[in-house]
């Protein structure tokens, strides 16, 4: 099944290359980390930038942008090498994509760096930042084919001939650079980053986005940013995404990750955002929501969190403590003892009903417990402990029972004679 999923994102990448027009100004980036190790032991990381683009002529045009750290590669690391080709020279920044003109695919890896929360809010915000249309087609884990693995192979021989002619190993970012530099190749761009420089920014650019239960980033494969409408294209909120685990589907079919903080964009309901494809405040206190089915509110289901009175004027941290306490409650509510009808199934219990009189509508939960309200069964005797120790023979029982009860003695049996059986068999 993952071959299968990898086959279809990499035809459908492929696809989008194939279909580039000529000065259009579309463009596919590839995206991965590489490593090399010096003759010292000295790691440098690279994160390497593919880009194709289609030339005025009609030609793919492939340039590679290689971004060489000392420090580890994380999300921090890859927010920061994107932000820093977006910005212009003036701001601090190379520029290198500040002018991409037509909307692009980001594609290659799909490790954790590039499919975290952190990076896709941070990719979500590129449209209102930088005026950059873009959407994330990443490929499978253990995929077979990225243009970025050739970009590592030209360097290793360069690398490698350098060390051995200087007969010492690299071991700052400048030597790393001034190596590749020497290589000669005209589509390639070399950048260096200092690891205090990373954390700074890192330090200074945090994001602060919700956590999402029941939604696996790592498993998703494509994130959108914008929808087509009749009205043409609209562009979503920062911090807020569509997310497949696919590529090629419709844009009704896509969970809409919405990231942002409640203390920024305020308590949403999940059911109608999911259902209208686009962020939906919560309901208030005892408003049924339209998209959950049996018409239950956000604050009884306990997955929807909605404002109501008795969180109104209310900060963050006693939102948070109120909610926790309304999901322990819940939490309790489950684990309290059963009745002797927990398990039946509905239709059993509505032909139980049916024989004692009493009305069958309601769920299952409900019939269950009016069974056991008729019945008397409701507050059930608890079990008897099961005793320790393992099962069978007197392992079966408890120590202190083992303890009170003497051992067996054991007995030999014997011949008539009064020796054992088994010295007469070696007679």
């Amino acid at each position: 099944m993952l071959a299968l999923l990898a086959c279809l994102l990499v035809s459908f990448v492929q696809a989008r290359i194939d279909g580039l027009e000529a000065g259009s100004g579309q463009w596919v980036i590839y995206q991965d980390y590489l490593a090399w190790y010096s003759e010292n032991g000295t790691k440098i990381n690279d994160l390497v930038f593919t880009h194709v683009q289609r030339d005025a002529h009609g030609q793919l045009k492939y340039e590679y942008l290689h971004n060489f750290m000392l420090c580890e590669h994380s999300e921090a690391t890859t927010r920061y090498t994107w932000a820093y080709h977006f910005r212009s020279k003036k701001d601090g920044g190379s520029g290198e994509l500040s002018s991409l003109p037509g909307p692009g695919i980001r594609t290659g890896d799909g490790g954790g760096d590039f499919t975290s929360r952190p990076f896709i809010y941070s990719e979500s915000c590129y449209h209102s930042l930088y005026g950059v249309d873009v959407e994330a087609h990443v490929l499978c884990p253990n995929h077979a084919w990225n243009p970025c693995d050739g970009a590592k192979r030209n360097l290793t021989r360069v690398f490698t001939k350098d060390q051995v002619e200087q007969g010492c190993g690299f071991s700052l970012v400048s030597d790393w650079l001034e190596s590749a530099s020497n290589a000669g190749y005209s589509n390639v761009r070399l950048y260096g980053h200092e690891m205090d420089v990373i954390l700074a920014w890192s330090e200074q650019n945090k994001i602060k986005f919700r956590g999402i239960t029941g939604w696996q980033f790592p498993s998703m494969r494509s994130f959108k940013y914008s929808q087509d409408t009749d009205a043409g294209k609209v562009f979503s909120l920062p911090g807020v995404a569509y997310g497949a685990f696919t590529s090629d589907v419709r844009d009704a079919q896509r969970v809409v990750l919405d990231m942002r903080p409640d203390d920024v964009a305020g308590l949403r309901c999940e059911f109608c955002t999911q259902a209208t494809k686009s962020p939906q405040p919560a309901h208030k206190k005892d408003e049924t929501c339209p998209n959950r089915r049996g018409g239950v509110t956000g604050v009884e289901s306990g997955f929807v969190l909605e404002q109501s009175d008795a969180t109104a004027g209310m900060d963050r941290e006693e939102k948070i403590k109120f909610f926790k306490n309304l999901k322990n409650r819940q939490r309790a509510k489950k684990k309290r003892v059963k009745g002797k009808y927990s398990s039946v199934p509905k239709a059993q219990c509505v032909t139980l009903l049916e024989a004692m009189g009493l009305p069958t509508d309601g769920k299952v939960a409900e019939l269950r417990a009016r069974l056991d309200e008729a019945t008397g069964q409701d507050d059930p005797k608890p079990r008897a402990p099961k005793a320790k120790g393992r099962k069978g023979g007197k392992r079966g029982r408890g120590k202190a029972e083992r303890d009170a009860s003497p051992p067996a003695a054991k007995k030999r049996k014997t011949d008539s004679e009064g020796k054992s059986s088994a010295s007469m068999q070696l007679l």
